[in-house]
């Protein structure tokens, strides 16, 4: 199965992607803004690959794999995926050659458009750290807008520790107000839909509540 834009052809990932998508996920160029999920063995890569495969047969949409007309070679990887039943994850990587040409933003209108039309019940989601402006601007382009944003790691080393007596235990959070804490790396979530869910990111602890 291939969607076709202007500039992409968008492939249902197969088997057979995981050497291509290696060397995307393996290269430090691409993860120059979180280093530590650089992929250092292809094994991470089918896992990955697998998941992937998964999702498309569970919701006939998912994560393409990215090339352009009359190449075999993998640029990139992309598109929004069903997490927990309760929204879309958009999501984008490409290699560092085809960086800088406005492929993540002609992947992700795609990525809304069909994820739209499939379930227009979910709201669309992207989790990006803080300092990667360049993916946030692509996410602002497809329609998403900030609605959460975790804290940031140099503001929670700077917070003074606390000692807690016995006799002072901090109360208890009532089960209906989830464990809103917040952890690092920091995280913008930027969803396509009315403000008024946050979710839960990787790395980044926040609350799903509705208002």
């Amino acid at each position: 199965m291939i969607t076709e834009t202007k500039r992409l052809l968008l492939n249902r990932p197969t088997s057979e992607d995981v050497a291509g998508l290696h060397l995307i996920c393996s290269d430090p160029r691409v993860w120059s803004h979180f280093p530590s999920l650089r992929h250092t063995d292809i094994e991470q890569t089918r896992v990955m690959l697998d998941r992937w495969i998964l999702s498309w047969d569970r919701d006939e949409l998912g994560t393409w794999v990215v090339r352009q007309p009359g190449s075999q070679t993998i640029i990139g990887y992309g598109g929004c995926s069903v997490k927990q039943d309760i929204f879309w994850n958009l999501g984008y990587r490409f290699a560092y050659a085809s960086q800088g040409q406005g492929f993540a933003t002609e992947l992700s209108l795609e990525a809304v458009k069909q994820a739209k039309m499939s379930r227009p019940d979910l709201p669309v989601v992207a989790y990006l750290l803080e300092h990667n402006l360049a993916s946030a601007r692509v996410a602002e382009k497809v329609g998403l807008s900030l609605v959460h944003q975790g804290v940031r790691l140099d503001q929670i080393r700077s917070q003074q520790p606390r000692l807690l007596r016995p006799e002072t235990r901090p109360r208890k959070t009532p089960q209906s107000s989830p464990d809103c804490t917040s952890s690092p790396p920091t995280h913008r979530h930027i969803r396509h839909a009315p403000r008024r869910d946050t979710l839960r990111s990787p790395g980044a602890k926040s609350c799903l509540t509705s208002t």
